[in-house]
């Protein structure tokens, strides 16, 4: 265990600070909050990327080692990479993005060494055909009685059973 490792931390989601630039929102923290040690920067998915611009860092050796170095200088360090999304919507389209969107997360938080990667379960249809997605948060009417199981069964212990995988081969330390 590395000396400090039982301090607790204080991390900041960028995310509502989307709107200025990330080396801004780290000047002000610094400023206003000095006990923050912890970023948790929007990669993709829902959330906005306005501070972390994943294809590139994942393209770019060089622009990768200087955005990394932009937070150590200022004695931060990125916890978490937040891709919060609906990889299982209904319409193929977002569900692909968001896919795609949390693999290459998970891409970059292996080559930075960071060991988090923020996500959503994802809310899959209700029913095979449905077009907008269904949150089966309970069963005790008999018509939703089976809508979990169909879930479960069809999207997401599938899906996930796979993200787990491809996790495991690109950064088997990864939390998701």
């Amino acid at each position: 265990m590395t000396e400090g490792a039982d301090e607790p931390r204080i991390g900041v989601v960028t995310e509502p600070f989307a709107s200025r630039p990330l080396t801004d929102v780290m000047e002000w923290l610094l400023r206003a909050a000095p006990s923050v040690t912890d970023l948790e920067v929007g990669a993709g998915g829902y959330a906005p990327t306005t501070h972390c611009e994943t294809p590139l860092l994942l393209r770019d050796a060089s622009a990768r080692e200087a955005w990394a170095a932009e937070i150590a200088s200022r004695g931060l360090r990125v916890a978490a990479l937040n891709v919060w999304g609906n990889p299982l919507h209904p319409d193929k389209s977002i569900a692909r993005k968001h896919d795609a969107d949390l693999r290459d997360a998970i891409r970059l938080a292996a080559l930075l060494g960071v060991d988090r990667v923020v996500a959503l379960a994802g809310c899959p249809p209700g029913a095979r055909g449905d077009r907008t997605p269904h949150f089966a948060g309970g069963g005790w009417l008999p018509y939703l009685e089976s809508i979990h199981e169909l879930q479960w069964d069809e999207w997401v212990e599938p899906y996930w059973s796979d993200v787990a995988e491809f996790a495991m081969r690109e950064h088997p330390q990864l939390l998701v």
